[in-house]
């Protein structure tokens, strides 16, 4: 009887234990990245949408640069399989070397092959820039200058340059949409500018165009009669200048046409400079 005890107790003993932290060490299959491919946008070429599937969850990013270098980064995303990369501020004309890379969560790096983008010419015509700093204690290291430029008669362009003086996103209107002015969405995700017909004033067209800097999606709102400058309002709302309707008044005896400024928003005058403002002979 006793030793019945003894070969049960040394069979426990001897029963095999499979730990948690055995399972662990377990090595992970590698992250497999498939469909790697980039596309330029439609409405803005210095701008590329860069996307792949993904085995796995990881971070995410893209490795670019000029010439065959892959010295910048993209914003890194997480935890997707399919992941879109956006890269923004690339130079015209200039041909750059990108790759898609993902982190798994052990750290471990697996890279697509490099591959090629090469970024289209500034339009005809469109002047380089130089930049020229007057006080350097004032400069912003990295920053970018926001413009419109705009010849009458021809097409107009909504553009960014960068501190290089290189263009590095634009934007370019029709003939008869003469690019008046230009400035950055509330959202911090846009640029908005106001087109207007300044050749034949005798139109109504008038607009206030939201592109995505993304080069995603172009939005318009009627500004009839705009022209010059316009506001997005803290509400939401828009507002700009726009000319009254031509009427027709005597100088000298002389029939002449007479146009003036009035303020609209949201499709209606909200202040009439005929009208409301005070000129300082009235005071």
């Amino acid at each position: 009887m006793r030793v019945a005890l003894v070969l049960l107790g040394f069979m426990a003993c001897n029963t095999p234990v499979v730990h948690d932290a055995d399972k662990a060490a377990k090595p992970a299959d590698p992250l497999v990245l498939s469909d790697v491919s980039a596309q330029i946008s439609a409405l803005v070429p210095t701008v590329a949408h860069v996307s792949w599937s993904s085995s796995g969850p990881g971070k995410a990013f893209v490795e670019y640069g000029l010439d065959g270098s892959f010295g910048q980064i993209s914003p890194t995303t997480e935890g997707a399989t399919e992941v879109r990369q956006v890269l923004l501020g690339l130079k015209a004309g200039r041909s750059y070397s990108w790759r898609a890379v993902m982190l798994d969560d052990d750290g471990d790096r697996v890279q697509s092959e490099p591959q090629t983008l090469q970024i289209a010419a500034p339009p005809p015509g469109l002047p380089h820039f130089e930049i020229a700093v007057d006080d350097t204690e004032q400069q912003r290291a990295g920053g970018f200058f926001l413009m419109n430029v705009m010849t009458l008669g021809e097409s107009s362009v909504a553009a960014i340059i960068d501190r290089d003086g290189d263009l590095v996103w634009w934007f370019e209107g029709l003939a008869d949409r003469q690019i008046m002015s230009v400035d950055l969405g509330r959202d911090g995700e846009s640029v908005r500018w106001l087109w207007t017909n300044y050749v034949d004033r005798s139109q109504d067209g008038g607009g206030i165009a939201r592109l995505g800097i993304d080069g995603m999606s172009l939005t318009e709102t009627e500004a009839t009669r705009g022209h010059h400058h316009f506001q997005e309002l803290a509400d939401g709302q828009l507002a700009w200048l726009c000319w009254s309707a031509t009427t027709d008044v005597e100088v000298e005896g002389e029939t002449l046409p007479l146009v003036w400024d009035r303020v609209c928003e949201s499709g209606a005058p909200v202040f009439d400079f005929l009208v409301d403002w005070e000129t300082p002979w009235y005071t």
